[in-house]
């Protein structure tokens, strides 16, 4: 008999860099680039889009990668700007590469090139908010409106990806 935590690093031990890349590819080949990159430009250099990824690849794969971090969030809080949890680029590397496979994505990155109309380019590997993971797990977590500056030459992108939403919204 196999435990269920058995079942599950079983599962996503199976799910290679290819798949994750697979279903990154698979998911931008459907997707109307014509209607996003003016999306996207019509909304102010911002694009919303729902169920960007496979829902049986975020459930198996990422959200078990990120719930596995957790334990280890770094929490902070800076007044009128953030209230959250992260986890570096070193560990995300080191623990959860899945994120790492979709970030570093040739197919991904093309996609935003194509709508931003912008070469964009990945951080460099020596910097520990290259691809890091953001957690809002407590009452009171958010992040307000700001803009990302870029301290190396040429532009990067900054992607903000829901997995998992527990929220409870009050009307």
């Amino acid at each position: 008999m196999i435990a269920e935590s058995e079942l599950g690093e079983e599962r996503m031990s199976q799910t290679s860099t290819s798949s994750v890349t697979e279903a990154m590819e698979r998911a931008i080949a459907g997707l109307d680039l014509d209607r996003l990159e003016r999306d996207y430009w019509d909304q102010n250099e911002f694009l919303y889009v729902p169920e960007f990824l496979p829902r049986d690849m975020v459930e198996a794969v990422l959200v078990p990668q990120a719930q596995a971090l957790k334990s280890g969030l770094n929490r902070n809080y800076i007044p009128g700007h953030k209230k959250g949890g992260s986890v570096s680029y070193y560990t995300v590397k080191e623990q959860a590469p899945s994120f790492i496979d979709l970030y570093q994505s040739e197919a991904f990155r093309a996609m935003l090139n194509r709508v931003t109309k912008v070469n964009l380019l990945l951080c460099p590997d020596n910097d520990p908010h290259a691809c890091a993971l953001y957690y809002y797990t407590e009452a009171g977590d958010h992040i307000g409106y700001h803009y990302d500056t870029s301290y190396y030459k040429g532009a990067r992108y900054t992607i903000l990806m829901g997995l998992l939403d527990q929220s409870k919204q009050s009307c």
